[in-house]
């Protein structure tokens, strides 16, 4: 007898939610037994932080942990097999929508009698502007954290050799703090985001609508709904057309308006160049070997497979 689309839901519900808190605390034993491996090797007379002895010996009492997790993991593919739910289809993202509307409303229109239609172009673009001088906010946060995180770890005083958990600690202390500012930034502005979207999808229905009923005519004030992707837009489709113009008569125009075109490719061949570029100076000046030692290093003292 096949079970009820409830039964199936409250069965899928009750098993995600004991898988998940399991798989937490799987994960946190994991972390406890990493931290008792190093502290413990770091308490070794003879400076070996890590042996393979350690390692297996630590690995082995989380295994009837592990085994579990597995078992649970084969549970859950045979649950959803047997209590399976009508798939619907997901509801569209709201800032989705939006965009989909937004490519139906006139981007310039003259509104001759409701003012009200005035005051929604206003606020679309009012909510347009602040949406990018918030995303160039957090650009320019996760920049400057950029920068200054180089600047740390490229600085050698930062770290002496003395104390590897001091300088892990202290790493973390300056990097992290702008990773996490960024990240929150980040957060915030999509939740602003959506609740932007939810405001400004009443006024663009209500633009279509009236759009419709021919509300708007070509007399009165203009009513102008231009963003900045727009400008942007039009700037790039006006040098086009001046190097369409200009490449007739002037080859490096023509050469220009070759690589405008194949911009995507062009874009990608720089990068592998770049690339090629910083691999060979890294092999020339012997950070390949330096890197190469220190991977050998990790994998036969800190994983224990030497």
């Amino acid at each position: 007898m096949r079970a009820t689309e409830k039964t199936s839901k409250t069965v899928r519900l009750t098993y995600g939610s004991l898988f998940g808190v399991y798989t937490v605390l799987t994960g946190a034993l994991i972390i406890w037994q990493a931290l008792d491996i190093y502290y413990r090797g770091s308490l070794n007379a003879d400076g070996i932080i890590f042996t393979r002895q350690n390692v297996l010996e630590s690995i082995s009492r989380l295994s009837p942990a592990l085994w579990i997790w597995v078992s649970l993991a084969v549970v859950g593919f045979v649950l959803w097999e047997v209590f399976s739910v009508k798939e619907k289809l997901p509801k569209l993202d709201v800032r989705y929508t939006l965009h989909i509307l937004k490519n139906r409303v006139p981007r310039s229109l003259t509104v001759s009698k409701d003012k009200s239609l005035k005051e929604s172009y206003k606020f679309i673009s009012a909510e347009e502007e602040r949406l990018e001088a918030l995303w160039t906010c957090c650009i320019c946060v996760g920049l400057a954290g950029v920068i200054y995180s180089i600047a740390y770890l490229a600085n050698p005083s930062n770290f002496p050799k003395a104390d590897v958990t001091r300088e892990m600690l202290n790493m973390v202390q300056n990097v992290m703090p702008w990773v996490a500012a960024t990240l929150a930034l980040a957060c915030g502005i999509c939740v602003y985001e959506g609740q932007s979207a939810k405001k400004q999808l009443v006024h663009v229905k209500k633009l279509i609508s009236a759009s419709k009923k021919q509300e708007l005519d070509c007399d009165g004030d203009s009513a102008k709904f231009v963003t900045y992707k727009d400008a942007v837009h039009r700037f790039f489709s006006k040098i086009h057309k001046n190097l369409q113009v200009k490449a007739q008569t002037n080859k490096f125009c023509a050469f220009l308006l070759i690589v405008y075109k194949r911009r995507v490719m062009v874009a990608r061949i720089t990068a592998c160049t770049l690339a090629a570029i910083f691999i060979i100076v890294g092999i020339v000046n012997g950070s390949a070997r330096d890197l190469l030692l220190k991977a050998i290093n990790i994998c036969t003292e800190c994983i224990g497979l030497g």
